[in-house]
């Protein structure tokens, strides 16, 4: 089941990304650089409501993971849902009521912009509320799918939603009307029917069961210590990931703004790439801890740690050296590469940074120990928030996302260790040097090589996607020699396509 998640993970979230990423290009094009800031406002603000579920659907998630380890009742795990589904729903409902209301203020008094004016951003800001609270609602029955290792049919919904939601609002923009009404109206209809189909797919996964309200706040209360702990870490890590992006929208002009989300969605792929193997280790890592299986639990850490090594530095080491030229094959906007660029290589080393840090955040939430991460994120955040106040006037989108990889490198060189005082001791010294080290330093060896290989190569032909294909397939590559657990998973692959037993 866990290669099988794994590999419908990555279909989906790979499809998913695709689709959010090939069409943000004409995105621009369609609705201009001030409108695209809308949309990238929109995002922070889907963002920033994910703590507002007070830790209730990670914690749910775990519980269903439970569930299948034999933790919990079907009348318990149902009951239990049916509690959080009442908060979610009514978070969802207030949310959009919340930002219809705050519209105007953030066009008006917040945003910097030029040519849109603020009636326009407000209204749009209007529909997008709708947007906002069925995308909130929707994370509770995507959670609950996946703590039940339900990833299959996640992702077969989430790849039709992004596939209607890319070409259907292309095509409004492109045939019938370029503006933010239009592209958020889509939005919503497309985030209407992906919310139905998780909520009927969540209830079919589950036994059939009485629901009582009794027991579902017993089971609560069993698990509100988790759940508390997961509330104030998504308050923290929300801060954390969005205040570059609050602070961003009110020093920037609109325009600059979406650049910089421009930058960010590239970047992205780093983390897309990477959490196909969160979502589907982190319910095994749970099982695994809640049967009292250490050896197994270990092992499974280092094969999740080596596999994001693998997949993040590919990514993120291919985005960090060729960046231009990818920019500009991706957008064919000399003007916007140039200005993107620095931003992004800052974005995507800090990200894969923040990627190696996934294996042991994930190995915490399996066991329940969610003190450690809040601890450290406060002291994060008493220093980023002033780093990113005297940083951004001065150096803008470049700056902020400088301050992104002092926080990263932060987690790696301190988060880490602490963690590992508790959890998988003896393990620390394997996960930096044969986990990390090994194969990000091949990565970048080899992918240096070829960009120096290069040098010539005009970046926007067809010459340097080749040298970008290249590169990234040197990179992929070297990392999975230099990864014991990905380098045997390789051999194990190509043995049995061969017709030999492993």
């Amino acid at each position: 089941m866990l290669k099988r998640n794994i590999v419908a993970n990555y279909v989906g979230n790979a499809w998913t990304a695709l689709m959010g990423i090939a069409f943000v290009p004409l995105y621009v094009r369609y609705l201009g650089d001030e409108a695209y800031g809308v949309v990238g406002i929109a995002a922070t603000i889907q963002a920033s409501l994910s703590f507002m579920d007070a830790g209730l659907t990670p914690m749910l998630a775990r519980e269903m993971s439970r569930f299948t380890g034999g933790a919990h009742s079907a009348e318990a795990i149902r009951s239990l849902m049916r509690i959080v589904e009442l908060w979610a729903w009514s978070i969802g409902a207030v949310a959009m009521v919340a930002i219809w209301f705050a519209a105007p203020w953030i066009a008006s008094d917040w945003l910097r912009a030029e040519t849109l004016a603020p009636e326009t951003i407000a209204h749009a800001l209007r529909i997008m509320a709708l947007v906002v609270g069925l995308r909130f609602i929707e994370g509770l029955y995507r959670g609950c799918l996946g703590g039940l290792q339900r990833q299959v049919t996640t992702n077969m919904v989430a790849v039709g939603a992004a596939t209607v939601r890319g070409f259907g609002a292309v095509s409004l923009l492109a045939w019938w009307s370029p503006t933010l009404d239009a592209f958020f109206w889509w939005q919503g209809a497309v985030s209407l029917a992906s919310a139905t189909a998780y909520v009927m797919c969540t209830y079919s996964a589950l036994p059939s069961a009485k629901v009582s309200m009794a027991l579902g706040r017993r089971a609560l209360r069993a698990a509100w210590p988790f759940a508390k702990g997961m509330l104030l870490s998504s308050f923290l890590v929300l801060t954390l990931t969005q205040t570059d992006k609050v602070l961003l929208a009110r020093l920037l002009d609109l325009s600059d703004y979406g650049r910089y989300t421009v930058a960010l969605v590239a970047s992205s792929c780093v983390g897309v790439s990477t959490a196909p193997i969160g979502q589907a280790f982190y319910p095994r890592l749970s099982e695994l801890y809640a049967r009292g299986q250490e050896a197994a639990f270990a092992r499974a850490f280092h094969q999740a740690a080596q596999l994001i090594s693998v997949v993040a530095g590919t990514a993120g080491v291919t985005l960090l050296l060729f960046a231009d030229t990818i920019l500009l094959l991706w957008t064919r906007n000399p003007d916007l590469a140039a200005a993107t660029a620095p931003p992004l290589r800052l974005l995507a080393l800090g990200s894969l940074l923040a990627a190696f840090i996934n294996a042991p955040y994930h190995a915490q939430l399996a066991t329940g120990w969610t003190s450690i991460s809040n601890r450290i994120n406060m002291v994060a955040i008493a220093a980023v928030v002033p780093a990113l106040i005297l940083v951004v006037p001065k150096f803008g989108m470049t700056g902020a996302a400088g301050v992104w990889v002092a926080l990263n490198a932060f987690y790696v060189l301190v988060f880490a260790p602490l963690s590992f005082r508790r959890l998988l001791r003896g393990e620390q010294r394997r996960w930096y040097l044969r986990d990390l080290a090994a194969p990000i330093g091949a990565a970048l060896a080899v992918g240096a090589l070829v960009r120096v290989a290069g040098y010539w190569v005009p970046e926007g032909s067809w010459m340097g996607a080749a040298e970008v294909a290249v590169g990234a397939a040197a990179i992929g590559t070297a990392a999975t020699c230099a990864s014991p657990m990905a380098r045997a998973s390789v051999a194990t692959i190509l043995k049995q396509f061969s017709g030999r037993r492993p």
